[in-house]
């Protein structure tokens, strides 16, 4: 599928956060293309590079980049996969 939403950051309250607005999008199986914001993954993605999430249509490997809610803040993560020990994802840097 072809179809793309983009989101800059808003001031407009009512506009979902990025989070809700991706999984709707995926959820429908389009691509997401937004605005990366950040440093984790420099080089590779720079402070305000856009990038686009497709939906995921195989299993997942090391080397995979991976947009990802995080459990602990319900934030929006974009992280590359370094490896998978029994079919999970280890945190990395703990």
């Amino acid at each position: 599928m072809t179809s793309y939403v983009s989101f800059e950051d808003s001031l407009d309250q009512k506009t979902p956060p990025l989070k809700d607005l991706m999984q709707a999008v995926i959820d429908k199986d389009a691509s997401f293309r937004f605005r990366a914001r950040g440093f984790s993954m420099y080089p590779f993605i720079k402070d305000r590079d856009v990038i686009t999430l497709n939906p995921l249509h195989r299993p997942l490997k090391s080397g995979d980049v991976v947009a990802f809610r995080q459990p602990h803040a319900d934030k929006l993560a974009v992280h590359r996969i370094v490896s998978i020990k029994g079919g999970l994802i280890p945190r990395q840097g703990r």
